[in-house]
């Protein structure tokens, strides 16, 4: 989305959550809804079915149970998920999404984003770990909740898997939420910096 929108690329496949504030704002265009039915939020835009080529694009964002589920459930869902995931078909798809992404970018323009993202990292793992061993100790706060807060990932996936694990879903997403916009704001310059040098 971030290459579309600087111009380094025209298309990428995306999720509706993601860029529906784009699109209402008129800095995105969807040309093509590829899930097999429209969804109620795309009801003015076009189905890829219902053009050339004619095809569907699935999402996957990964399987979720709940905590203390049987092995043989399990395996259950696990095995027809792994011979999914090693289909040809389904590594297609994700080469695609990965790929496309990087499509026509000149690699030495992706030393700063690098750089920006190395930084957001080091500065997330520098306030995660001490603020994590504070609370944990401290504030007696349920240590399998600091740890799936301070992993990487999207507030929705965290949530989640705080659900399936048990775990307090509010503590979790706020927590989650507050550690991401400490780190975002950290290394603002940096990124800034970053968007000059590509701009």
């Amino acid at each position: 989305m971030t290459q579309v929108l600087g111009g380094s690329i025209t298309a990428f496949p995306g999720d509706f959550p993601d860029v529906r504030g784009f699109v209402e704002a008129g800095d995105i265009r969807i040309v093509a809804v590829l899930s097999s039915e429209r969804p109620e939020q795309c009801d003015q835009d076009p189905t890829a079915l219902a053009q050339s080529p004619d095809v569907t694009g699935p999402n996957w964002s990964g399987l979720y149970v709940r905590k203390g589920i049987s092995d043989e459930a399990g395996d259950m869902w696990n095995q027809p998920t792994q011979q999914m995931v090693a289909s040809e078909e389904f590594q297609m798809v994700i080469g695609m999404n990965v790929g496309g992404r990087f499509l026509g970018l000149d690699v030495w323009r992706l030393a700063a984003p690098t750089s920006a993202a190395c930084s957001v990292f080091a500065v997330q793992i520098t306030l995660a770990v001490p603020a994590a061993l504070m609370m944990s100790g401290g504030a007696g706060a349920d240590p399998l909740s600091l740890r799936l807060a301070d992993a990487p990932g999207g507030l929705a996936e965290t949530s989640l898997i705080a659900i399936a694990m048990g775990c307090e879903v509010a503590f979790v997403g706020v927590y989650h939420v507050i550690r991401v916009l400490l780190s975002l704001d950290a290394p603002a310059p940096q990124v800034r910096r970053a968007d000059r040098d590509m701009g």
